[in-house]
């Protein structure tokens, strides 16, 4: 398909993966390199790590070996707290720079694109809703129509909103669902954050950010 449609190439993101399919992943962008004209571009998005973490979806991914066999990795630096989990930023700085100082231990700095996320997660005081992403427009939505109170955490350096919805108000829907009354915390991105973000790929000398935007 590559070579018939005259594609720039082929950017491989297999998730889910765990460190026991480690090795086939590592052979299985070998043979596409080999199989794929010099001229075209393999690359590969891979999990952050900032832990160092060597088994289940982390640790599928041998960065080492990827990079031997790919032009540049897309480090996924988001969803530190996701979907299911517990309130917190999508990415904080600290998240996102350990991010890359452990993978510049084995791939070379000009292989290396940074992944930034432009959404955010909305979470429900006391349950129901855990993580659902929103994106950042709607996130503005939700803040000015139900009186959203906003900070800026200097620690994370991630901005976090908290509106209320109250039993009469209309109920918005966020990504297929509608959200009840109540208290929900938001933890989003703005100007202010990505600037911070964006600092680090002058800070390591990256190749290039990529933003990463699903819900939009």
């Amino acid at each position: 398909a590559v070579e018939k449609y005259n594609l720039d190439g082929v950017n491989v993101d297999l998730e889910n993966l765990t460190e026991k399919d480690r090795d086939r992943y590592t052979d299985f962008v070998r043979l596409l390199r080999k199989k794929l004209s010099p001229e075209k571009t393999v690359a590969d998005a891979v999990a952050s790590n900032p832990k160092g973490t060597t088994t289940g979806w982390h640790g599928s991914y041998d960065y080492e070996g990827l990079a031997i066999y790919s032009d540049y990795l897309m480090l996924m630096a988001y969803d530190q707290h996701y979907g299911g989990g517990s309130p917190g930023p999508v990415a904080s700085i600290g998240f996102v720079e350990r991010s890359i100082e452990y993978a510049l231990k084995y791939v070379p700095k000009e292989k290396i694109v940074l992944g930034i996320p432009f959404y955010g997660r909305i979470w429900k005081n006391g349950g129901g809703l855990s993580g659902r992403g929103v994106s950042l427009k709607q996130v503005q939505s939700l803040i000015l129509g139900y009186g959203g109170k906003v900070s800026f955490s200097n620690l994370y350096l991630s901005p976090k909103a908290t509106i209320s919805i109250k039993s009469g108000d209309s109920k918005p829907s966020v990504y297929g669902t509608q959200l009840q009354s109540g208290t929900y915390t938001i933890w989003y991105e703005n100007e202010e954050s990505i600037k911070y973000k964006l600092s680090l790929v002058d800070k390591y000398d990256l190749l290039f950010v990529e933003r990463w935007d699903p819900y939009n």
